[in-house]
């Protein structure tokens, strides 16, 4: 049944993200992260010998992710030709585009990409009449125009020499090396509303990075013909590892009994905490825990799961993972009692919310195990926010009926913290 509802899940994500362009077919709409109105945008029709209307309908624009990491805008366009249109077509993003026809005039409205000049052209049968562009406006300094997705925070990428100019930059990433010796190969994946390469071509375009040195380049206003130095800059780490560990502290109130007549009273106890994370690829990992906790009693928890990720939606900011594998649970109600061991298979799901409230790098994380096919009760949720120093509240409550009604349980707020890192 997991099997089939995971496959079913992927299925659907698959047929979300395959798309045939940024205007055409189904496409991965995105959040808006900078405000754009129609209002920025100008139309030029140039088809001589036609009357051609063209514009750009009011609040239409929205956001599409393309190659999952770079946002861009598209807007709807009406265009209108009046008189003799039977015979046109219109040609954009390789697509022939047939209009309708009422009373001798043709209309047609589609999604045209704002960032990329890609001209709209006007055809009679196998003759082009001329065409038609959309073209961006020149930004106000006071005003927010260069807009850097989420998947580039952890890189601290900037863009200097555009400033007036609408853009949208997003990054990728894969490891490259030995393993052992691995480092980040990071592509940053960027496109100016108003500049293209020398070769004008529309982009988007790849800037590739290994280490933590600007890239420059020139870039060309095909409207103007000004020609201006563009640099991007990002902060590249020197290692990747793929074992990273953390460690967490805190205070929690921690409660035992071995029977209905030995019970210890809530305390206020200390916690030591231990997360390590062992990365395959960018979608599965094996991850383990230990979580101890002790004042008269003992109480320790240890788990070690395979993760992967069933889905990442909401413009790839919620991710849920499946959390698969085995725990040990080892207690001991006082000194003078003997310490029961138990080996249990509860199984997880975590879900994660990446840059929260606009906070970039952070995540908010909520997660918990279940035992269902198991007599004895056992329960695990945590609630986490942070990124390399984070905060968890996390309850953990065991009983053990088959040892004198043995049970703990312990709540509480800890700090982690980064540790070491491996491989």
């Amino acid at each position: 049944m997991l099997k089939l509802l995971i496959s079913l899940i992927l299925s659907i994500l698959s047929i979300q993200q395959s798309r045939a362009s940024i205007s055409f077919g189904n496409v991965q709409i995105a959040e808006e992260r900078i405000d754009l109105f129609t209002s920025d945008f100008e139309t030029v029709v140039n088809v001589p010998g036609v009357k051609v209307t063209a514009k750009l309908i009011k609040n239409t624009i929205e956001w599409v992710r393309d190659e999952d990491v770079l946002l861009i805008p598209r807007g709807r366009i009406a265009i209108r030709i009046e008189d003799g249109a039977k015979d046109l077509h219109i040609r954009y993003e390789k697509k022939s585009l047939i209009m309708q026809s009422i009373s001798q005039k043709a209309h047609i409205e589609f999604y045209v990409s704002l960032y990329q000049s890609k001209p709209i052209e006007v055809f009679d049968g196998n003759k082009k009449l001329g065409e038609i562009k959309v073209k961006a406006k020149r930004v106000a300094s006071d005003r927010e125009a260069h807009l850097i997705d989420y998947s580039c925070a952890q890189y601290f990428v900037e863009i200097k020499g555009l400033e007036n100019d609408f853009l949208s930059l997003g990054c990728r990433s894969s490891n490259i090396g030995e393993f052992g010796k691995q480092k980040k190969m990071v592509e940053i994946i960027w496109m100016s509303a108003n500049h293209q390469l020398l070769d004008n071509s529309t982009g988007p375009y790849i800037s590739v990075f290994f280490e933590s040195h600007p890239i420059k380049t020139k870039v060309i206003n095909p409207h103007t013909g000004q020609i201006k130095y563009v640099e991007i800059s990002a902060k590249i780490p020197s290692r990747y590892h793929r074992l990273k560990t953390a460690l967490g502290l805190g205070p929690y109130e921690f409660t035992s009994s071995n029977s209905e007549s030995e019970k210890s009273s809530d305390k206020v106890a200390p916690s030591f905490m231990f997360y390590g994370k062992l990365d395959f690829d960018q979608s599965n990992s094996l991850r383990f825990f230990d979580a101890l906790v002790w004042q008269k009693s003992y109480f320790n928890n240890f788990g070690l799961y395979y993760a992967y990720d069933l889905a990442l939606i909401l413009d790839r900011r919620l991710l849920f993972t499946a959390l698969i594998g085995v725990q040990h649970v080892s207690y001991r109600f006082d000194p003078g009692t003997p310490t029961i061991s138990e080996l249990m298979l509860p199984q997880g799901l975590e879900m994660v919310y990446k840059h929260p409230f606009g906070l970039k790098n952070y995540s908010m994380a909520i997660g918990g195990f279940i035992d269902p096919g198991n007599a004895n009760f056992y329960k695990n949720v945590w609630l986490r926010f942070g990124k390399k120093i984070f905060y968890e509240i996390n309850y953990i409550s065991w009983e053990n009926k088959d040892n004198d009604e043995q049970e703990a349980s312990m709540w509480g707020l800890s700090v982690g913290f980064p540790f070491l890192s491996f491989f």
